[in-house]
This record gives structure tokens, sequence and C-alpha cells, in this order.
């Protein structure tokens, strides 16, 4: 939308009609209980441009998938065998514990017994399911 599309609506119309593009957007994705801004022209403060969800958030989401892996490979290495087992609430506490005091790759690390990162679990999780 914000390039190709973006692109030939400044061609066809400025930048109003960016935002009346964004509004069409916002009307066709979002529920109805969320309607757009009331700026209704790029003068009255460019909504498209402030929406900072629809502009930043894509590279986030990989983050997501990545928790997700990191989380697959934890399951694998300290639960799978026995999800129940004392050792896993020992691992998650020395993990956790710290919260934002210490550095998250060497918790990660030190989770999995001093394994690197693996996507595999995560991809044989997805293929299962």
């Amino acid at each position: 939308m914000y390039s190709a599309e973006g692109a030939k609506a400044i061609e066809k119309g400025g930048a109003d009609a960016i935002v009346a593009m964004a509004q069409q957007l916002h009307r066709e994705v979002m529920p109805a209980c969320m309607p757009p801004p009331s700026a209704t022209s790029a003068q009255d403060g460019y909504w498209p441009a402030r929406f900072g969800h629809l502009t930043t958030y894509g590279a986030t989401y990989y983050g997501y998938l990545f928790n997700k892996a990191y989380a697959a490979q934890l399951w694998q290495h300290q639960f799978a065998a026995d999800p129940l087992h004392p050792k896993g609430g020992d691992c998650l506490w020395a993990l956790l514990r710290p919260g934002g005091a210490a550095d998250p790759k060497k918790l990660l690390a030190d989770a999995l017994g001093g394994q690197a990162p693996d996507l595999n679990p995560y991809f044989q999780e997805m293929s299962t399911k």
C-alpha cells in the first residue's frame, strides 16, 4: 500500500489522496468500532504517517517467530521427556529470575545447557500441527 499504491496516489491527488487511501484501508481492515481518525487531509495532521502499527510492526513480528523457536527448543531440551520434573521449574526460575538485569542470550544458552539456538525443534513442532 505505501509503496506502489502510495506513489500512484501522490501522482493523482497528492498527500490528501494518501490520507483518503489510508482511511479506506482502515475501513476495510479494522472493525467498525474502530473508525479512522477524523483527519481528512494532510493539512489536518497526516494520520497515515503517525499510525506506527502499519509502518513499524512488520519487523517486530519476526521477533515472535524467534521466541516461538526458542520456546520449542527449550521445551524439547528441558520439558518434553517429563514436563513436571522439578529440574524444569529450576530452569525456568533461573531463566526468568534476573528479569532484564542479565543478557538474554546468556540466559537462554544456560537454560539450553550450552547449546546454540536451533530452529529445528520449532520446525518439528510446526510440522506436527
